[in-house]
Protein backbone atom coordinates (compact mmCIF):
# COMPACT_ATOMS: atom_id res chain seq x y z
CA UNK A 1 0.00 0.00 0.00
CA UNK A 2 1.49 3.49 -1.38
CA UNK A 3 2.05 5.94 1.49
CA UNK A 4 0.38 8.62 0.79
CA UNK A 5 0.71 11.32 3.96
CA UNK A 6 3.46 12.62 6.20
CA UNK A 7 1.12 10.55 9.34
CA UNK A 8 1.51 7.52 7.18
CA UNK A 9 5.51 8.09 6.32
CA UNK A 10 6.02 8.88 10.26
CA UNK A 11 4.09 5.75 11.14
CA UNK A 12 5.98 3.67 8.67
CA UNK A 13 9.47 4.99 9.59
CA UNK A 14 8.58 4.13 13.66
CA UNK A 15 7.17 0.58 12.56
CA UNK A 16 10.16 -0.14 10.46
CA UNK A 17 12.60 0.98 13.06
CA UNK A 18 10.87 -1.43 16.05
CA UNK A 19 10.23 -4.14 13.17
CA UNK A 20 14.12 -4.09 12.94
CA UNK A 21 14.49 -5.11 16.74
CA UNK A 22 12.76 -8.64 15.78
CA UNK A 23 15.38 -9.03 13.01
CA UNK A 24 18.72 -11.14 13.59
CA UNK A 25 21.34 -8.32 12.58
CA UNK A 26 23.96 -9.30 14.91
CA UNK A 27 26.32 -9.92 11.94
CA UNK A 28 26.45 -6.48 10.40
CA UNK A 29 28.86 -4.50 11.91
CA UNK A 30 29.83 -0.75 10.91
CA UNK A 31 33.68 -1.53 10.51
CA UNK A 32 36.66 0.54 9.62
CA UNK A 33 35.24 4.30 10.84
CA UNK A 34 35.15 6.38 8.39
CA UNK A 35 36.23 10.24 10.10
CA UNK A 36 37.99 10.41 13.81
CA UNK A 37 39.77 8.80 15.50
CA UNK A 38 37.52 6.08 16.31
CA UNK A 39 38.87 2.92 14.83
CA UNK A 40 37.04 -0.09 14.27
CA UNK A 41 33.46 0.14 15.09
CA UNK A 42 32.38 -3.62 15.88
CA UNK A 43 28.41 -2.82 16.56
CA UNK A 44 25.41 -2.91 14.50
CA UNK A 45 24.19 0.84 13.86
CA UNK A 46 20.65 1.69 15.15
CA UNK A 47 19.81 3.08 11.47
CA UNK A 48 20.35 -0.61 9.78
CA UNK A 49 17.16 -1.68 11.83
CA UNK A 50 15.17 0.68 10.06
CA UNK A 51 16.42 -0.74 6.58
CA UNK A 52 15.68 -4.00 7.41
CA UNK A 53 12.25 -3.41 9.16
CA UNK A 54 11.71 -1.15 6.11
CA UNK A 55 12.90 -4.02 3.76
CA UNK A 56 10.41 -6.68 5.49
CA UNK A 57 7.30 -4.93 5.71
CA UNK A 58 7.35 -3.71 2.83
CA UNK A 59 7.96 -7.14 1.30
CA UNK A 60 10.79 -6.16 -1.24
CA UNK A 61 12.59 -8.45 -2.72
CA UNK A 62 15.19 -6.22 -4.85
CA UNK A 63 17.39 -3.51 -3.29
CA UNK A 64 19.74 -0.91 -4.84
CA UNK A 65 22.69 0.49 -2.38
CA UNK A 66 24.89 2.97 -3.30
CA UNK A 67 27.85 3.48 -0.34
CA UNK A 68 28.68 0.27 0.57
CA UNK A 69 31.70 1.11 2.54
CA UNK A 70 32.11 -1.71 4.77
CA UNK A 71 29.07 -3.62 4.21
CA UNK A 72 27.14 -3.44 7.13
CA UNK A 73 24.01 -1.55 6.06
CA UNK A 74 24.39 -4.55 2.84
CA UNK A 75 23.78 -7.06 5.07
CA UNK A 76 21.16 -5.48 7.34
CA UNK A 77 19.15 -4.46 4.13
CA UNK A 78 19.77 -8.18 3.30
CA UNK A 79 18.42 -9.78 6.63
CA UNK A 80 15.19 -7.44 6.16
CA UNK A 81 14.89 -9.01 2.32
CA UNK A 82 14.46 -12.56 3.95
CA UNK A 83 12.64 -11.66 7.42
CA UNK A 84 9.58 -10.34 4.60
CA UNK A 85 8.11 -12.65 1.80
CA UNK A 86 11.07 -12.18 -0.77
CA UNK A 87 11.57 -15.46 -2.23
CA UNK A 88 14.44 -14.59 -4.42
CA UNK A 89 15.81 -11.45 -2.87
CA UNK A 90 18.87 -9.38 -4.26
CA UNK A 91 20.95 -6.43 -3.32
CA UNK A 92 22.73 -4.23 -5.61
CA UNK A 93 25.17 -2.35 -4.24
CA UNK A 94 27.90 0.07 -5.19
CA UNK A 95 31.52 1.76 -3.93
CA UNK A 96 34.05 2.75 -4.75
CA UNK A 97 36.30 0.73 -2.50
CA UNK A 98 36.58 -3.26 -1.83
CA UNK A 99 36.26 -3.51 1.71
CA UNK A 100 35.24 -6.53 3.51
CA UNK A 101 34.90 -8.48 -0.07
CA UNK A 102 35.07 -11.99 1.48
CA UNK A 103 32.55 -11.65 4.01
CA UNK A 104 30.09 -9.95 0.80
CA UNK A 105 30.91 -12.64 -1.23
CA UNK A 106 29.42 -15.24 1.28
CA UNK A 107 26.18 -14.39 0.52
CA UNK A 108 25.05 -14.85 -3.54
CA UNK A 109 22.11 -12.42 -2.99
CA UNK A 110 24.51 -9.66 -2.64
CA UNK A 111 26.04 -7.92 -5.90
CA UNK A 112 28.85 -5.53 -5.74
CA UNK A 113 30.11 -3.40 -8.02
CA UNK A 114 33.24 -1.76 -7.53
CA UNK A 115 32.57 1.83 -9.06
CA UNK A 116 31.94 5.36 -8.72
CA UNK A 117 28.29 5.80 -8.49
CA UNK A 118 28.98 10.12 -9.13
CA UNK A 119 29.86 9.07 -12.64
CA UNK A 120 27.43 9.07 -15.67
CA UNK A 121 29.09 6.63 -17.04
CA UNK A 122 29.63 3.71 -14.64
CA UNK A 123 25.55 4.07 -14.15
CA UNK A 124 25.02 3.82 -18.02
CA UNK A 125 26.89 0.67 -17.47
CA UNK A 126 25.81 -0.61 -14.74
CA UNK A 127 22.51 -0.19 -16.53
CA UNK A 128 23.76 -2.12 -19.66
CA UNK A 129 24.91 -4.75 -16.97
CA UNK A 130 28.29 -4.01 -18.09
CA UNK A 131 29.98 -3.02 -14.55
Amino acid sequence: MPITSREELKAHVLGAYKHGFSIDLDHCVYGPATGGNRGYIDETMSYYRLLAGHCALTNAHTVMEVGTHYGGSTLALLSGLRAGSAKDPLVVTMDITDLNRERLAKEREIHKVIGDATELSFIAALADDKA
